[in-house]
């Protein structure tokens, strides 16, 4: 993927009303999203076309996203493709098993508005590669990137 922006973004979720509000503001900002609502159809939806981006729910209808995520990486070409977890849970099990699995980052829902997933996706995923996370969520050194600088008002 050239640039970030006009990227296939799949979105994993299955509350139907937070799906409309982030894919609208990734939409606006020139991603192209296709959104699934459990996780045989977010599977399905990979082995049809393998997206630029996943956006990944964990407590799905069908299989646990962790899981979802799992059999993505067991695709071909799955291990390369960027995920990043939207989840209103932040256990640190399931953090360390994301993070096992090549999650860029995992952002809690409450805490995440549309517009700062928008800039996570800008600083987390740069030019098709998955960029290094810190355990600790501190700056990012390849990016000059820092949580607390991301526009949480939109």
């Amino acid at each position: 993927m050239a640039e970030v922006a006009g990227s296939d973004v799949l979105f994993i979720e299955d509350d139907r009303a937070l799906a409309a509000m982030y894919g609208i503001k990734l939409a606006a900002e020139g991603y192209h999203v296709r959104t699934v609502h459990d996780a045989g159809a977010g599977l399905a939806a990979c082995r049809q076309r393998l997206p630029d981006l996943v956006i990944l729910d964990l407590r799905l209808p069908g299989l646990h996203g962790l899981d979802l995520l799992a059999e993505l990486r067991r695709m071909p070409g799955g291990d390369r493709v960027p995920v990043i977890v939207l989840s209103s849970y932040d256990e640190q099990a399931l953090i360390d098993r994301g993070m096992s699995l090549g999650v860029l980052d995992h952002l809690v829902k409450p805490q995440t508005t549309p517009g700062a997933l928008v800039e996570v996706i800008r600083h987390r995923v740069a030019r098709g590669r998955r960029l290094p996370l810190q355990p600790d969520r501190q700056d990012d050194v390849q990016t000059g990137w820092r949580p607390d600088a991301a526009d949480h008002g939109q």
